[in-house]
Order: C-alpha cells, then sequence, then structure tokens
C-alpha cells in the first residue's frame, strides 16, 4: 500500500462538433479502483460541448464517506472538448472491509448534454477493489498447561488483519474436564473489538480436594459471525489442568502406641487404595490383630512389635506398638485405675482395689466420706469423683518412707481451682498431722509458697508442732509455675533422695532440693492431705506409686501410654502423639505469645497427627512452615500462627509483636477483660511472657478489678489485705534488674510498709528486694531488708505514677514519671533461700496497680524512655 500513482487518462478521440438541435451523449465506461489508488475517471462525449460545460459528481451510497476522501464534486469540459476527467481518492486504511460496488452519479447544466440517453443525469456502477487480505481468526497457541490451584487464565483468539466492526466468533468447550465444575468455561462465544487484532477469553480453574489425575480443557472454535474474515490455522486450543490433589500416601494411626496387657486400641488407615488389611508382626503373643477392622488387643508378651496395614495395590506402611505393664519394672507399689472397677455409675467408692499386686488398697469405711465412681468420663473412661470437701481414700501403710526415692503418677481432670485451698491429689501422709509428709497438691495456697497458688509439691519434714505454714519453715511447698486447670493432666512427682521434680504432660515444671523424713507409719492418701484438710475436687482416672525414680525411658513410656488411653496432649518433646492438636501441651497456658519486632518465636505443636505445617493466618511476620519459626515484622501489631497436622486438624495461637525490650515478667490489668467484669475478684493474674510464671491467689485474699479507672484503662484495686504471688524468680545475688510499675489512688496516709512489687516473702525480711509505695516515715523506696539499706524518693504519691527502678549490679536509679528521682548504691543480695521467693505484688498496699513489668536486668536509658513513653501515652501520665 502506501501512496498510490494517479491513473493517466486515456486518449480522446477526435469527434466532430454536434448539430444544435442534436443531443450530445455522455459515456463512462465501467472501471474499477484500487483502495491504495487515486484515480483519474475519464468522461467520453460522442460530440464536443459547444460551451464550457460544468459537470457535478456524487457517489451514492452513504457508506461512501467510510471509503472516500470526497464523494461529490464537479469538473469543466472545455468549449469545443470531447472528454472530461475527475479524480476519486479512496480512504486507504488497514481495516479489511471486501470489494464494494458504488454508483457514481453525474449531472450537467447544459441542456443538450444527456448521459447515455437518460436525461440530465445517470448513475454508473462502479467497483472498489480491497489491497487487505481477508482476516484469518485462529488461537495464538495450540496449548497451554496449568495448575488446579492456578486459579484464573486465558488462552488469546487472534485475527490476521483489523476490521471496522466488531467480529463474533462461537466456540465450542470440551476435554475430560468437567465444565462449571472443574472450571467456569462453557460453550458461547467471544468477541474481537473493532480496530483490534485479538481477544483473551479467560477462564477459571476451580480448585478441589477430588484426586482427579491429569485433565483436560478443550476450547474448539466454531465460526465466525462475519463474511469479511475466516477461520484458518489453530482452531483447538487445550489446556492441560494438572491435579494439585495426589493420591495420599498410605498412613497408619496411630503411629506409636503403648498398651498394658488385656487394653485394646482399634488402628486406622487413610489414603492408598482401600480396602486395607491388618495385620501384627512380630511375637504372636504380643495380642490378636482383627485384620479387617484394626482392633488390636494387648497379649502378655512385653516389648515393641510392629503393627502393618496393607492396601489393595500392596503398598504398606507401619506403626509401631509397644506392650508393657508397670508391673514388669519391679518397683510398682500402687496402682489405682478406675478402669477396674466393677461399679455402676455415681456408686460410692467403698475399695478402690490395688492392680500392681502389693495389696496396697486404698479404701473409706465411712460411707458419707466415700468418692463417686463416674462412667465415661474421660476419652469413655471411668474415673473416681472427690468432692474437695469430705471425701478420700487412703491405704493401710505407706509403701515408702523416710527419704526413700519415689515416683507418684497420677491422671486427673475437672479440676475446681476456685476451691481456694490447697488440695492434695495423692500423698504420703499422717491422718491427723501435715507432719512428715509428702503430697502432690493440685492447688497450693499462696502464702504457703510465696510463689503464688500453683500445682505443685507439699512437703514437710520438721518435728515442730507449732509449725503452721511450710514458708516459716526450711522445708515448704512447691508451687511450680502453672496453675491449676480443669483440663485432663498427667503429673509425674518425682524425688530421687535429694530434689523433687514435677512434670505435666512430659513437660517438667518445677525442681527444687529437699530433705523428706515421712514415717513408716504413714499412709497413702488419695484426695485429701489430712483428715478435714486439703480435701482435692475434681476427677482422679489412675494413680501408680514406685518405691524408685523410674528413668527417662520408662517416663516417657508411662506417660505414652496414660496419654494414648485418655487422649491427652504431650508436650513437643514427647516420643509419641496423641490427644488434641495444639500450639501449647500445658492445659490452661494456651494464651497468646508476644515477641519484638524484628524477633523470632518458636511455636512447638503438640498431639494430633504429625508432621505438622504452619502457616501465617493474619498480621505480619512470616512463619517456617516446617520449624514453625516466626519471624516478625518491622512493625507492632498482633499476628496469628495456624498449625495444620497431617488429617487436616487445626490450632491457632496469637502473638503480640511489640517495639520494646521484653520483661521477663509482664502484666497488664487490661489482659483481664476478657475473662473478668468490674468489681470481679482477680484469683489469677496471666504472664504475658511465657507459659505459667502468674500472679494467682485464693479467693479470699485476691484483690479486686475496677475498669475504666486510669485514662479509661483498667486496675487491679488492693485494700491492704489483699496479694498475689508468683513462681517468677528473682536473679540472685546483686544481679541486675528493672522493674517499671503504673500505681493510681495510692493512700500515703497509711503508715505502713506498703509493697507494690517485689521478690521475696511477707514472713521474712532477710533476701527482700522490694518497690514499696511508702513505709513509715518515707514514700518512695527501693529497698534490701538483708542489709538494711533503701533508697527514697519524694513525691507526691497519692496520683498515678509511673515509677522505674533500675539496678546494675552496683547503683539504684528510681525514676517518677519518667524523672530521676534519686540514686544510690545498695548491697544487694537477693538469694533463692531454701524457702521459695517468688514475685509478689500489693502486701499491705493501698491502691491500684495498672500494668508491672519486672525484667532481669538493667534497662538502658533509650529502652527505659521507650518504654516509659508509651505507658505515658496509655495512662495519660505526665
Amino acid at each position: 500500500m502506501g501512496i498510490s500513482a494517479v491513473e493517466k487518462a486515456p486518449s480522446t478521440p477526435s469527434v466532430e462538433p454536434a448539430p444544435e438541435d442534436e443531443k450530445i451523449t455522455a459515456t463512462l465506461p465501467p472501471f474499477q479502483i484500487n483502495e491504495n489508488t487515486d484515480s483519474t475517471i475519464v468522461l467520453i462525449l460522442n460530440h464536443p460541448v459547444p460551451v464550457e460545460t460544468l459537470v457535478s459528481w456524487e457517489i451514492q451510497e452513504p457508506s461512501a464517506v467510510d471509503f472516500f476522501q470526497k464523494t461529490s464534486g464537479s469538473f469543466t469540459i472545455a468549449k469545443n472538448g470531447s472528454s472530461g476527467t475527475f479524480n476519486l481518492k479512496p480512504i486507504n486504511d488497514l481495516v479489511f472491509k471486501g470489494d464494494h460496488i458504488f454508483s457514481i452519479k453525474l449531472s450537467s447544466s447544459l441542456p443538450q448534454l444527456t448521459f447515455e440517453g437518460s436525461g440530465s443525469g445517470k448513475s454508473f456502477p462502479f467497483d472498489l477493489l480491497e489491497d487487505e487480505v481477508k482476516p484469518k481468526v485462529s488461537f495464538s497457541v495450540a496449548s497451554q498447561s496449568v495448575s488446579e490451584g492456578y486459579s484464573t487464565g486465558s488462552v488469546r483468539i487472534s485475527m490476521s488483519g483489523v476490521l471496522a466492526d466488531a467480529l463474533a466468533i462461537s466456540f465450542s468447550v470440551g476435554g475430560t474436564s468437567t465444565s462449571l465444575t472443574d472450571h467456569d468455561l462453557s460453550s458461547g462465544s467471544v468477541q474481537i473489538p473493532a480496530g483490534s487484532t485479538y481477544v483473551d477469553l479467560p477462564f477459571t480453574i476451580h480448585d478441589d480436594v477430588d484426586i482427579e489425575g491429569t485433565e483436560s480443557l478443550v476450547i474448539t472454535l466454531q465460526n465466525v459471525g462475519s463474511s469479511l474474515a475466516s477461520l484458518e490455522g489453530e482452531l483447538v486450543h487445550t489446556v492441560v489442568i494438572t491435579d494439585n490433589d495426589f493420591p495420599e500416601p498410605l498412613l497408619l494411626f496411630p503411629a506409636q502406641i503403648t498398651l498394658a496387657p488385656g487394653e485394646q486400641t482399634t488402628f486406622t488407615a487413610t489414603g492408598a487404595s482401600p480396602p486395607y488389611v491388618f495385620s501384627l508382626i512380630g511375637d504372636p503373643a504380643a495380642g490378636t490383630m482383627d485384620p479387617a477392622t484394626g482392633v488390636f488387643v494387648a497379649g502378655t508378651y512385653s516389648g515393641e512389635v510392629q503393627i502393618r496395614v496393607t492396601d489393595v495395590g500392596g503398598s504398606t506402611q507401619e506403626s509401631t506398638l509397644t506392650v508393657f505393664s508397670p508391673t514388669q519394672w519391679g518397683t510398682l507399689k500402687l496402682w489405682l485405675n478406675a478402669g477396674t472397677l466393677s461399679l455402676t455409675d455415681e456408686t460410692a467408692v467403698q475399695t478402690w482395689s490395688d492392680f500392681s499386686g502389693t495389696g496396697n488398697h486404698a479404701t473409706n469405711g465411712t460411707v458419707a466420706t466415700r468418692p463417686v465412681f463416674k462412667t465415661g468420663v474421660l476419652n469413655g473412661r471411668s474415673v473416681v469423683r472427690f468432692n474437695g470437701s469430705t471425701q478420700f481414700l487412703e491405704t493401710a501403710t505407706s509403701p515408702v518412707s523416710g527419704a526413700a526415692a519415689r515416683t507418684t503418677v497420677t491422671v486427673i481432670a475437672n479440676g475446681d481451682i476456685s476451691l481456694g485451698d490447697r488440695q492434695v491429689i495423692a500423698g504420703y501422709g499422717n491422718t491427723s498431722s501435715f507432719l512428715n509428709y509428702y503430697g502432690l497438691a493440685f492447688a497450693n495456697k499462696a502464702e504457703h509458697t510465696n510463689r503464688g497458688a500453683g500445682m505443685g509439691s507439699y512437703y514437710h519434714s520438721s518435728s515442730d508442732a507449732s509449725y503452721t505454714y511450710p514458708s516459716l519453715n526450711s522445708n515448704g511447698s512447691m508451687s511450680s509455675s502453672i496453675f491449676g486447670s480443669s483440663e485432663a493432666m498427667i503429673l509425674v512427682q518425682q524425688y530421687d533422695g535429694t530434689t523433687d521434680r514435677l512434670y505435666l504432660n512430659g513437660k517438667l515444671l518445677e525442681e527444687k532440693g529437699v530433705t523428706l523424713t515421712t514415717a513408716a507409719s504413714t499412709k497413702i492418701q488419695i484426695g485429701r492431705l489430712r483428715a478435714a484438710d486439703g480435701y482435692f475436687k475434681g476427677d482422679i482416672a489412675e494413680v501408680l506409686a514406685f518405691s524408685d525414680v523410674l528413668n527417662l525411658t520408662q517416663q516417657k513410656q508411662l506417660e505414652c501410654y496414660l496419654a494414648n488411653k485418655y487422649k491427652i496432649t504431650l508436650d513437643a518433646s514427647a516420643t509419641c502423639h496423641s490427644g488434641p492438636l495444639k500450639l501449647s501441651a500445658v492445659p490452661g497456658v494456651n494464651r497468646g505469645k508476644v515477641v519484638n519486632t524484628s524477633g523470632q518465636y518458636s511455636f512447638k505443636a503438640a498431639g494430633g497427627s504429625p508432621p505438622y505445617q504452619y502457616s501465617l493466618v493474619s498480621g505480619g511476620g512470616s512463619v517456617n512452615a516446617g520449624t514453625g519459626v516466626y519471624t516478625a515484622s518491622s512493625s507492632a501489631g498482633t499476628a496469628t500462627i495456624q498449625v495444620t497436622d497431617s488429617l487436616g486438624g487445626v490450632a491457632t495461637q496469637s502473638i503480640s509483636v511489640v517495639p520494646h525490650a521484653l520483661p521477663m515478667a509482664w502484666f497488664k490489668a487490661d489482659s483481664l477483660l476478657d475473662s473478668l467484669a468490674n468489681d470481679s475478684k482477680v484469683t489469677r493474674w496471666e504472664n504475658m511472657l511465657g507459659e505459667g510464671f502468674d500472679f494467682s491467689q485464693i479467693l479470699s485474699k485476691a484483690p479486686t478489678l475496677k475498669t475504666n479507672i486510669l485514662n479509661g484503662q483498667p486496675v487491679v484495686r488492693f485494700t491492704g489485705t489483699e496479694w498475689m504471688g508468683s513462681a517468677v524468680m528473682p536473679p540472685l545475688q546483686n544481679n541486675p534488674r528493672s522493674i517499671i510499675a503504673v500505681i493510681a489512688n495510692g493512700n500515703s496516709s497509711i503508715a505502713k510498709t506498703q509493697h507494690i512489687v517485689g521478690y521475696g516473702t511477707s514472713y521474712q525480711n532477710t533476701k527482700l528486694y522490694s518497690l514499696c509505695f511508702r513505709t513509715t516515715d518515707q514514700s518512695f523506696i527501693t529497698m534490701n531488708y538483708q542489709n538494711s539499706s533503701s533508697i527514697s524518693a519524694a513525691a507526691s504519691s497519692d496520683s498515678p505514677l509511673l515509677i522505674s527502678s533500675i539496678y546494675n549490679g552496683t547503683s539504684q536509679a528510681l525514676y517518677i514519671n519518667g524523672v530521676l528521682s534519686v540514686t544510690n548504691s545498695p548491697a544487694v543480695d537477693t538469694a533463692n533461700a531454701a524457702i521459695a521467693h517468688g514475685l509478689n505484688i500489693g502486701k499491705d498496699f493501698f491502691g491500684d496497680i495498672a500494668e508491672i513489668m519486672v525484667f532481669n536486668r538493667d534497662l538502658t536509658s533509650e529502652e527505659r524512655q521507650e518504654i516509659e513513653s508509651l505507658l505515658k501515652a496509655k495512662y495519660g501520665l505526665p
């Protein structure tokens, strides 16, 4: 195409002039012109015109304006001329319109002039020839591959040229995939827009969980809606859909299990190609297996065997089965198993027979104080229920005495911490006294431990008859970092002759060096400390007592056995998995976590069916799908982590991302709003950091939550008689430490030493390090009673205050509302004495506590100022 040459007019033959009365006839021979050429058209006369003559021309069709630069005009035939010429100029474009027939009308002002005898005007047809090639329509490519999870895609339909109008193209849909099920495409039509050379046909691949293999979506072009284009080339496009759902591998559950002789379990299989056949690989004495149902009944064999499942394709999978009895270790002295009781539901238990073979049956001769047998309580199994006030069982003698090593294992559920007193599950003691006592407590009184009302050991080895609380003596209760919970739990209490250890669901909670002198005349008390004291409220499923310390292999084997039996989730360090999927296996502490901006936190799943996959559900940062390591973003906020096990089980946990240094303990009154209303007693104040280490107290000595007190924020109110304890341990000797507290509504007129927060005990002043609201004659003070040293800061103490106490190992600084008030160099000597000195708040304090942060190091000025700035803004402090 391009610029066309003008056609040269043909030579005009010589003609004679016409007589005056004779018509002159003009003839326009048939002609064709090309779209890309400007053409000169010649009008031939049979006689010359006698005068100069004007001839007008006009293309008749209205559509001519789309094809010609000019559709009308005129030209002059000179006097005595026998011909005339005019130009037609087509519009030369890239749009294919096809050949067209037009007619041109000629007229003249000379009456003598006629056009082929039709009078003064005549229309003459002519052809406009298209110079573009007729467009061809086809797919750009013949095929493509997408994954089922690809979601959206498209296929391009191309045209080799352009048209002035939109072109409709019809297509059909086929292939091995199912229309509107596997994808959203069905047979229909699509349009290439006017002036365009293509259109993209979109489609969406539907993701599903069906195992379908590779499928195809076949799109075929059927026809075009105009004669100006044609189908030619790739008329079939195939979309290969790769399935993202694969035949699941053959899996056998449980992967590991421990059973005692006579017990049974059901193995199940998933994946591959059912039906399945189950079989026992190993010593037949291990038990019997139903090949069709997977039901296995343990036999007398002691050891490991393999359970195998085989599918119809011959694929196999195996799991490890351990058959054992605690009696095989030779040191089992007591085994109370509620499942062995032949009683009906709600029947009082007079005798709980010992299953160890040593005859240490637990009995109660008084009908009114017998516990009750309950069926179908814990994973469908039976328990013995204690009412927390009068019910108990006891053995005739104690199988272990003196300072001999021992292990006590219990399975409990539905404990009631609100009872507000020490509750002993099982222990070696006397019916009339707690002298020479050693037991496992579901809840210890806070004043007995100075570390909160947590779970732990309760012991005493003194002959001092005036002895009142263990915390006054060199012997005492060992409270763990875990508060009591109603969840089912496996508790392992071990004493090796020098050290007492407590495990909860496979996790070591606490250990402490103690000396025991339990007498041979004592009994094993089940469900109480002694007569009229320390009763347990809850369910006991099993109690096992050994006359030695189980080794780690034995302990884990026993824990796995009990966890499988009662479907209890063990700690992530366990060698077996049972119970619900969790991101924390410790009962009652599946709370949110805290991490610094850009910091990391390692989430560990337990229970369910490994392997686990971790993912980020909401918030910033990222999590490693395989390891559960979460990396926080550089901005403060909250994220939610999810873990999914191999069976599709899901558990989630939140994590807060904070922009400041993390304390070792962090207590915020606003964290209580999720569970408590205004004027509620605060028996438990959760630590925002770590698992456990909460403040706790019995109901009668608990402070009160008050809402909307300090800049709209809640506080915990103390009135001089309440206090709370925690198992958070202090830095030893003169190691650095920091305490930041926000208080309000203090009463400086009461001349008492009012403890806001500190390490130590209210019963002994030695080794005490405490931030006080005032003493008898001083307002604010950071003190160490061991050396009778203190520093004080004069301040208007009744108004809301932000107090920061920083000790760097040699000097002490006290800041009030961010301003340095006083410094000193006290001789600090905090120690973990025989009595466990945990973190305490509110002893003899009259006022409100909104927030407390405790650090086991000295904060830098920048860190302190950053935290103070955030707290000032939160609580509206100057």
